[in-house]
């Protein structure tokens, strides 16, 4: 049943064993929707461009595929790609496909869960079950991302496939021309990545990781360039770095410099002063990538940049977690840590960190590391907030997602944008895609919902039910309309969190099974708030204030600690009408019978896994 359509993200991989070192085309994440035709793989496309070219975005999907060169053969080939093997890319690929456009009136919200949904990487391109043909997009340059679908052994335009549906043109001319300007990908980018489906007749060699700069030998370099390098190592050794003043006034050569620093191994306190002059005091974002900085150096850069908010430290091998303790505490204004490709943090001192610190992450929208961006097991890390989303009167599945980092204003306002297009929304499956990916991103006020940045995989860990209670967790039931066999569970939610005498008078029931979650344990091990209840609790642990406007907006569908399903007339004052969606608190009962939900989930996934 349905209309079944795959899409394929492919990119440039050098392949293990390559004698030449070239890159070729190949697959790096698939994904299924059961019901998607038409338009429909139009949009999906173009939502996913919208967030490659994002900053945030692009930054995290570079790095993944940068360090997967080498290291897997070609299609087919040994040593064979994992199912995921850059899983923030997938999570992407799925975010795209399962819903977007939530601040529009085409709001589109479908699909299933991510691991439900998520194919091989290794897999043919025909070898799906499929109907509706499949969607191929190159994001080797996120930047510059192009596309192609097929139906056959046609590669076609947003336009050409649109054509095979004998669709309105006019109706669906926008659709068609959101693609316009993207590039189309070739039959020849095709048989590099799925050699046994498509044949080539030209020569494919391979694709260098840089692009030509040109003929060196045709090319006299300016004096400036000649005499700069030099200049810079020169006035370096002297400590003598305002010198170099009279070059930054040349039109790029503050990026030159950069560059040069870039090569020193390491990168000496001299050259770090120059940086901060380069860049200056005032920046929002600091880019460090590939900066062979020590934690000294490192420390003397970032000091003081007040307005300091995010800081990718990628690909420096010298960072440790006992480097990140420090950044954290010496800019506390920071909101993004990107860490891809920074080894020597390991996966045991980054989530001790974590348990063990937790205060100096209170700050942190985001935290970007691989061992926290996993896409097939279970999430390992200690989750500072955990969301989970059932639909009971429908099947007893369970879905949602974990963070390791949160600020209370980013989640307010992604329930927000999830929950208000949840109540213009009439569908299906309308109960965990919306929610999942918005608690999944962050989005600035002034930005449109395509253009969020994303923070995490969509996969859910149950650490805080069977560890030790740690993090929030905001627990969420949609049925809007349905009817289920009990009749137990209605729209609802509650933020949860363990109480504090659980942790140092009841450790014995951390190995207490969650199957057996009843009121009364509920009522021991937990707290339950309502929105105003969330901001006070997080307020008094010392995270940043949620803003009195962020709690009223959300106030419009979740129900307060007191109101009842009759006493609506606040809402209804505000709307100018009665609300079609009203989530009341839940009650114990319903906690706990969600809970042992997540449990029963739990079991499901550690057999799968």
């Amino acid at each position: 049943m349905g209309q079944r359509h795959q899409a394929f993200v492919i990119a440039r991989v050098v392949p293990h064993g390559s004698a030449d070192g070239q890159a070729k085309y190949r697959c790096i994440a698939a994904w299924h929707n059961q019901w998607c035709y038409e338009r429909l793989p139009l949009r999906a496309t173009s939502r996913l461009i919208t967030l490659l070219k994002q900053k945030d975005n692009a930054e995290i999907v570079e790095a993944e595929i940068r360090s997967i060169h080498g290291k897997y053969g070609r299609f087919g080939k040994e040593p064979c790609i994992p199912q995921a093997p850059c899983p923030f890319t997938a999570a992407l690929l799925a975010l795209a496909w399962n819903a977007g456009d939530l601040d529009t009136k085409e709001r589109y919200m479908g699909g299933m869960a991510f691991t439900h949904c998520l194919l091989n990487a290794g897999m043919g391109c025909w070898d799906g079950d499929n109907n509706d043909g499949i969607s191929i997009i190159d994001v080797t340059d996120p930047g510059r991302p192009a596309y192609c679908f097929m139906m056959d052994d046609r590669l076609l335009s947003a336009s050409g496939y649109l054509h095979l549906y004998r669709g309105d043109p006019v109706f669906n001319r926008r659709y068609i021309d959101a693609l316009n300007g993207v590039e189309m990908i070739s039959v020849e980018m095709l048989a590099e990545a799925w050699p046994k489906v498509f044949r080539y007749d030209g020569l494919t060699e391979g694709h260098p990781l840089q692009a030509d700069t040109g003929d060196s030998s045709s090319t006299v370099a300016p004096l400036t360039d000649i005499a700069l390098k030099p200049a810079l190592m020169r006035f370096i050794e002297l400590e003598d770095v305002d010198a170099l003043d009279q070059f930054l006034w040349l039109p790029g050569k503050a990026d030159q410099m950069k560059s040069l620093i870039r090569e020193l191994k390491p990168i000496p306190a001299t050259a770090a002063l120059l940086l901060r002059k380069l860049y200056g005091n005032d920046i929002p974002s600091l880019d460090l990538t590939d900066f062979d900085l020590t934690q000294e150096v490192l420390l003397q850069l970032v000091s003081n940049l007040g307005k300091l908010t995010a800081l990718n430290l990628s690909f420096n091998t010298r960072i440790t977690a006992d480097t990140v303790h420090l950044v954290l505490t010496t800019v506390p204004s920071l909101r993004r840590l990107v860490l891809m490709g920074c080894t020597s943090v390991t996966e045991k001192e980054l989530y001790q960190l974590l348990q063990t610190y937790p205060r100096i992450f209170y700050n942190l929208e985001a935290l970007m590391h691989p061992t926290l961006l996993k896409a097939i097991a279970l999430p390992a890390f200690p989750a500072s907030f955990t969301y989970i989303a059932s639909n009971s009167a429908r099947w007893a599945e369970i879905c949602g997602c974990s963070l390791p980092v949160f600020t209370p204003e980013s989640i307010v306002r992604s329930l927000t944008d999830a929950i208000c297009a949840l109540a213009n929304q009439d569908t299906m499956y309308t109960d965990y895609s919306n929610a999942v990916a918005a608690v999944c991103g962050v989005r600035e006020r002034e930005k449109a919902w395509n253009e969020r940045s994303v923070v995490t995989v969509p996969v859910l860990s149950t650490q805080f039910l069977t560890k030790d209670y740690s993090g929030w967790a905001l627990l969420s039931l949609f049925n809007k309309g349905y009817t289920g066999s009990n009749g137990s569970l209605n729209d609802g939610y509650a933020f949860v969190r363990a109480k504090k005498s659980f942790h140092q008078d009841c450790a014995e029931e951390t190995e207490s099974r969650a199957e057996d979650m009843d009121e009364d344990k509920v009522d021991r091990l937990f707290d339950i708030f309502d929105v105003r209840g969330f901001a006070h609790a997080t307020a008094e642990e010392g995270r940043p204030s949620l803003s009195e406007t962020a709690i009223e907006q959300l106030e419009l569908y979740l129900c307060r600690s007191e109101d009842t399903a009759a006493n609506l007339g606040r809402l209804a004052s505000k709307l100018k009408k009665q609300p079609e969606l009203m989530m009341q608190l839940m009650s114990k009962k319903q906690v706990a019978e969600l809970l042992r939900r997540v449990a029963e989930a739990r079991q499901r996934l550690d057999e799968l896994y």
